[in-house]
This record gives structure tokens, C-alpha cells and sequence, in this order.
């Protein structure tokens, strides 16, 4: 990858891995690595499913569930957009954004899902400025080290 591809890979990864802390989901761990299938980087989070997910019920563990998934898919593309504000969205933000419809599908709490992604990104954007310095401190350890493991990205954070 180029300099400039790099760093917006960081951002992006970085975004999420930190929105992943912000709502209590860490990531396992977080790289700004191409690989076989495009993606030129990956927040990794544990296999953890909520036994309702699939199911139709509008539990408050559901609705915190399913919100907390969907600003994390989003939190990529925001940190990247904060970053270099105008920028034409790419394969990896239209992934990001695919899944997060998805996950809104999965749910009946919501009717309008682009009501609800529309809402949930003006969350993203609030969340990362507040927590901005997070986001450079996990991009910027990217830049060096290409991954970061969850005790990495923990240690990173608390020194901030």
C-alpha cells in the first residue's frame, strides 16, 4: 500500500477498534494488513453472538446488543471521514455500511432502517470526536506496527 493508503487503513481500523472499547466490545485485534479477499485491513471482535440476536424480540439486551454492533461497523468510515473530511467512500465503507443495514434488518426494533443507520452515524461521528485522541494514538501505533492485539490496543489507551 501507498503512505496515504496506509494511513487511512489505520484510521479506519482504528476507528473501530476504538468505538469497540467505547461500548464495551474490545477487539480481540486490529491490523492494517492486505489480505487475500481485498480488505486492507481488519478489526477482529470475539465470536460473540448474543443468543437473541436472531430472534424477534425487542429486548433492552437485544436493542444495546445490535446498537453497539452497528456503530462499531459504522465507526470505520467515520474515523476515515473525520480524518479526510469530502473524500469519496470506498469498497471497505460500503462493506462496513452493508453489514450495518444488515445487522438493522436482523431487528425489529427499527422500521426505517435509513432513519436508524442516518442516526446511528451522527452517533459514530459524536463518539469518536470525543474520543479523537484514541483514534490517532491506536492509528499512529498501526503506522509502526502493522497489529495490535487487544492488550496492545488496552495498554495504548490507558497511557493516554
Amino acid at each position: 500500500m501507498k503512505d496515504d493508503e496506509r494511513k487511512a487503513t489505520a484510521y479506519h481500523e482504528a476507528g473501530h477498534a476504538v468505538m469497540g472499547f467505547v461500548c464495551n466490545r474490545p477487539p480481540k485485534s486490529v491490523d492494517i494488513k492486505p489480505d487475500c479477499c481485498g480488505n486492507a485491513g481488519h478489526t477482529c471482535f470475539a465470536d460473540d453472538s448474543a443468543p437473541f440476536k436472531r430472534y424477534l424480540d425487542c429486548s433492552p439486551e437485544k436493542r444495546q446488543y445490535l446498537q453497539a454492533r452497528v456503530l462499531i461497523a459504522l465507526a470505520g468510515t467515520t474515523a476515515h471521514d473525520l480524518m479526510c473530511p469530502g473524500r469519496e467512500h470506498d469498497v471497505g465503507d460500503k462493506r462496513d455500511e452493508d453489514f450495518a443495514h444488515q445487522l438493522l434488518r436482523e431487528s425489529v426494533i427499527w422500521d426505517e432502517r435509513n432513519a436508524a443507520l442516518a442516526g446511528f452515524k451522527m452517533q459514530a461521528r459524536k463518539k469518536l470526536e470525543g474520543n479523537w485522541h484514541k483514534v490517532e494514538v491506536v492509528a499512529c501505533a498501526l503506522l509502526t506496527q502493522d497489529v495490535l492485539s487487544v492488550g496492545e490496543i488496552q495498554s495504548l489507551l490507558s497511557s493516554d
